[in-house]
């Protein structure tokens, strides 16, 4: 449902058609759950394109680093369609974060404006914000984390809050060490059981991110109090504002449409 309305605004913004489609598994969900239409995911959806005659493609991911799945599957998948059709164009725009730009301090307004909703419904709120993402195999990936954190205790720096990053879970083994620490662990720690603002580096109230989800049990279990479980980033325009951007970079010199 997220990615359906963010695709809505991305066409308001853009003038062009924007189908929101998931990588996998999630046309395995009940449609009733989607309001009655099925999720569909990229590489059918883009075959069934090419079958009905369309030959370029925006491919614009919603993803906040390079994870093997933009650099791996999604290439691999792009480039067997090329081989059946040859004058088809691809061209990929980049993840969210680049380290060249200003995404980090973008994507750490959002999680600003949600720490300030938490202020503004519970009034004196604890001195503490923990910034979790899901946790990843690929450094590159961790590398977000750690500048958008870096930001948001910038875009922090006029209230009284101390920003930590975390990971939600992290896979076994020392080369996994860069996810630590882990949300679970941190607020065990006796600095965190005076209270803390939980703010998640997710785009929606999912399985993960959602009430009942893993960060929402990982938050009821600890002596933490209080604690508070800001929103995550949702439709935030300066969401939809980094995805035009990567939108326009991905273009090819000899522009595809006029807006």
């Amino acid at each position: 449902m997220h990615l359906r309305a963010l695709a809505e605004l991305l066409e308001h913004e853009l003038g062009l058609q924007v189908v929101a489609t998931s990588l996998l598994h999630s046309d395995g969900l009940d449609a009733n759950l989607l309001n009655g239409q099925p999720a569909v995911l990229l590489e059918p959806t883009i075959r069934g394109m090419l079958e009905s005659g369309m030959r370029e493609f925006i491919i614009l991911p919603q993803f906040f680093g390079p994870s093997r799945a933009i650099m791996d599957f999604v290439p691999d998948m792009l480039a067997d369609l090329k081989v059946i059709y040859p004058d088809a164009y691809f061209f990929p725009a980049n993840c969210l974060f680049d380290s060249a730009d200003n995404s980090a301090m973008l994507l750490a307004e959002i999680l600003h404006d949600r720490v300030m909703e938490v202020v503004d419904n519970h009034g004196a709120v604890p001195g503490k914000v923990v910034m979790v993402d899901h946790g990843t195999p690929v450094v590159e990936v961790n590398m977000v984390r750690g500048a958008v954190a870096k930001q948001l205790e910038e875009c922090l720096s006029e209230s009284p809050f101390v920003v930590q990053e975390c990971s939600m879970e992290r896979r076994d083994g020392r080369e996994f060490d860069f996810n630590e620490p882990l949300l679970e662990d941190l607020l065990q720690e006796p600095e965190f059981g005076d209270g803390v603002i939980v703010s998640p580096l997710f785009f929606s109230k999912g399985r993960h991110a959602g009430p009942g989800g893993d960060i929402d049990s990982i938050c009821t279990a600890s002596p933490a109090h209080p604690l508070f479980l800001a929103n995550p980033i949702g439709l935030h325009p300066n969401l939809v504002k980094l995805l035009v951007q990567r939108f326009h970079e991905a273009l090819p010199r000899e522009v595809l449409y006029t807006n």
